[in-house]
């Protein structure tokens, strides 16, 4: 809030003089009213007059004191409303790039072609962020094939922190049913195993680290259910892949 206004001057001028009501000279004599030349008595001031000068004079004061009150009210706000801070602060952006998909492809073997290889710009709701993703998928028939999408949440305000909260809420949102912890995810913040009780030819490891969340998926050769422990050992190595390519 910027400070108020500083304090004005009365705004209703300096205050009327009253009139001195004059008094004669001590050490000289005054003639009576029977002497030669002696002006009239002077009447004195009638009662409506001094009533007049009593209601101006109150009047006045009254006026001061409602110019102090808005004077004081405005200096009330400004000292007790103290500045204040909404805006939210937190780490840096770890990333500013994503990692390309050959370069994850680099760090595995055995993989099925590379089919998909898309990095835009994605939708987002969030107005304190923006969003890039990459998508990567691998696959040929008669093979498991696998996929990695990435999005990575660029704070718009250096320093905020948003980024991180983006990636670290996406992770949360899609961990929190059919969902079982990984701990020795390498690189990663947290990361979790994700089932899909409808798709038994499927299965997902989901991370985040800094302002970056991702899902891996490996399913079954031509749609076929999988062993699931062995998925899972395929999932964790390409999510292990994909971290390693983000540094």
């Amino acid at each position: 809030m910027q400070p108020g206004p500083p304090y004005q001057q009365n705004p209703y001028g300096n205050q009327p003089q009253y009139p001195q009501q004059g008094y004669p000279q001590q050490g000289y004599p005054q003639p009576g009213p029977g002497y030669p030349g002696y002006p009239p008595p002077k009447k004195g001031m009638s009662g409506v007059t001094i009533a007049l000068i009593i209601v101006g004079a109150l009047i006045v004061v009254s006026g001061l004191g409602v110019g102090a009150f808005f004077l004081l009210g405005n200096d009330s706000s400004s000292s007790s409303a103290s500045p204040t801070s909404t805006a939210k602060t937190g780490p840096p952006d770890k990333y500013a790039v994503l990692p390309g998909c050959p370069t994850i492809e680099s760090k595995m073997s055995g993989m099925p072609k590379l089919e998909v290889q898309e990095l835009k710009p994605a939708g987002t709701s969030d107005p304190e962020i923006s969003l890039m993703s990459l998508d990567c998928e691998w696959r040929e028939p008669g093979k498991s094939s696998g996929s990695v999408i990435l999005y990575m949440a660029t704070s718009k305000r250096s320093g905020s922190g948003a980024g991180e909260v983006s990636a670290k809420g996406e992770f949360e949102h899609y961990t929190k049913e059919n969902s079982e912890p990984l701990p020795d995810l390498a690189g990663a913040a947290k990361a979790a195993y994700v089932s899909y009780p409808d798709n038994p030819a499927l299965c997902s490891v989901r991370f985040y680290q800094g302002n970056v969340s991702g899902q891996i998926m490996v399913s079954g050769a031509d749609g076929n259910a999988v062993d699931m422990s062995k998925c899972r050992a395929n999932a964790k190595k390409l999510a292990e892949a994909t971290t390693a390519a983000m540094g």
